[in-house]
């Protein structure tokens, strides 16, 4: 598929990262001196300044207590990583971490819902291994369990040797990632590198706080823009822009004054339109904190979505413009959590809830039962917080992706049929049990439709929804304590 691909002009004020929030982000200064390989460093701040061996466990006892080692070119023999820039740097085997404390602006944490830019040279001996990275608001206890300790952790995207093309052993490569601080996590101040497979080295540790700008923004299937969206790095806006869960066009309508700002490139694909009298600019330059401050819009707060894995309404989604951070709380009639998770707001369409518990009030890992649910979703961006609240109904069909039935449905099901499904109005109802039973279809916005009820002995019942718009319809069967529900499809 074709794309417009737009370079607009360079402008020379590239982004200035004001200060490296790491201490001593090269291993070079120290009261000690390195003492290469199987060194026993219990506690490594004795040698080197500001770095910190970063045990699983505070205090550490046994093979618990994890060593890290400090090399230098032209005191420890043996084999270096190469090309040599620096004249020392850290290695780590498996299980092995270094932490230290980060020179953050807000009392010493990092910023909530900014934008970090976090840079290394990595290098490791074997082409399997793996580094991992985080946050936390403790040192020593780091890696202390946040319930109990009140201690504050967030993983940041680590590296997989795996994953570099150009990765060759004992051969330094340049890593770059970008993160944001989640809402939750409002004392963080420590950076911790962990071994997690292999021997890995460490060098040239650098962070720096971006503010308000995202690393990248995708639009697709809108006309709800922002007036200015900027990004580090770039945007793409059509209807094939990469957004799961969603596809359509993405239009500047009469009237509005739109202006995508990115760093490096703006991608307009196929289905990107400005309709006459409207306004749009696409300008290359570097990120405007500020410009990501302001109002955050949700279009419509779901409350019926189908997780039954046919590609259609599977999840539960939201359109909101404005937002760099979500977070969703799930609960169960009873008040019970069934479903918590955050993440990154980087487009337009985002999708919180896939319908599979990972709370304590239902089976771990499997679809929730059907039924209504109430959800709390939290979207921030660097100024603002909205929360917004809804019930749900979850539908599930139970022949597909092995979708849980609840209390009767089983012995309900082999009974029943609907036919045709797709249909271009009259649906036909049979089923084979001889009791009272009533029948509700619903549009997906949970709008009740249609309401039939089958007497004492009707098997066979007629919906028609001649007169209704061509959709997606949810039809639910109540006979007695038995439910069914069914997708069905109006052509």
């Amino acid at each position: 598929m074709k794309h417009l691909l737009l370079f607009f002009l360079l402008f020379s004020n590239k982004i200035i990262f004001c200060q490296n929030l790491v201490p001593n982000p090269s291993f070079e200064t120290g009261p000690g001196t390195p003492m290469c390989q199987n060194s026993t460093y219990t506690d490594l701040s004795i040698f080197i300044d500001s770095w910190q061996n970063a045990n699983p466990t505070n205090p550490c006892f046994g093979n618990d207590c994890k060593t890290s080692e400090w090399f230098d070119y032209s005191i420890c023999g043996g084999t270096h990583p190469q090309p040599q820039i620096s004249s020392r740097y850290m290695a780590m085997v498996t299980s092995e971490g270094i932490r230290v404390e980060l020179a953050a602006s807000n009392q010493n944490y990092l910023n909530v819902g900014h934008t970090y830019k976090l840079t290394f040279r990595f290098a490791a001996g074997v082409p399997t291994a793996k580094l991992k990275i985080y946050l936390a608001r403790f040192g020593a206890d780091w890696n202390a369990n946040s319930i109990f300790s009140q201690n504050q952790k967030q993983e940041v995207d680590g590296v997989n040797a795996a994953n570099i093309s150009s990765f060759q052993t004992d051969t330094w490569i340049t890593i770059t990632k970008f993160f944001q601080v989640i809402p939750t996590n409002n004392q963080l101040k420590n950076l911790v590198f962990v071994a997690d497979i292999g021997k890995v080295y460490l060098d040239d540790v650098e962070l720096y706080d971006l503010g308000c700008c995202p690393e990248y923004k995708l639009y697709e299937n809108t006309t709800n823009l922002p007036a200015l969206t900027s990004v580090i790095d770039y945007i793409r806006a059509g209807n094939d822009a990469g957004i799961p869960n969603t596809s359509g066009n993405v239009t500047v309508l009469t009237g509005q004054n739109v202006t995508f700002k990115a760093g490096n490139q703006i991608i307009l694909e196929p289905g990107f339109s400005v309709q006459l009298g409207a306004t749009f600019n696409a300008i290359i330059d570097d990120c405007q904190s500020s410009s990501n401050i302001g109002n955050i819009n949700v279009s419509f707060l779901p409350n019926v979505f189908t997780p039954n894995c046919d590609n259609i309404n599977d999840n539960l989604c939201f359109t909101v413009t404005g937002a760099d951070y979500y977070t969703i709380t799930v609960f169960n009639e009873f008040g019970g959590i069934v479903h918590t998770s955050n993440g990154v707001v980087a487009n337009n369409f985002v999708c919180a809830w896939d319908g599979i518990c990972n709370g304590n009030a239902c089976t771990q890992n499997q679809t929730v039962s059907d039924g209504t649910y109430f959800y709390i979703i939290t979207f921030n961006n660097c100024s603002t917080t909205s929360e917004f609240s809804n019930f749900v109904q979850v539908f599930t069909n139970p022949n597909s992706c092995g979708s849980r039935l609840i209390t009767g449905l089983s012995n309900l099901i082999n009974n029943i049929s609907i036919y045709p499904n797709p249909s271009t109005g009259i649906f036909t109802l049979q089923k084979a049990t001889d009791a009272k039973a009533t029948v509700v279809v619903y549009d997906v916005l949970g709008n009740c439709c249609l309401s039939l009820t089958l007497s004492q002995g009707e098997g066979t019942k007629q919906i028609d929804l001649t007169n209704f718009a061509k959709g997606i319809y949810h039809l639910q069967l109540l006979e007695g304590e038995k439910v069914y529900s069914q997708k069905i499809v109006l052509e």
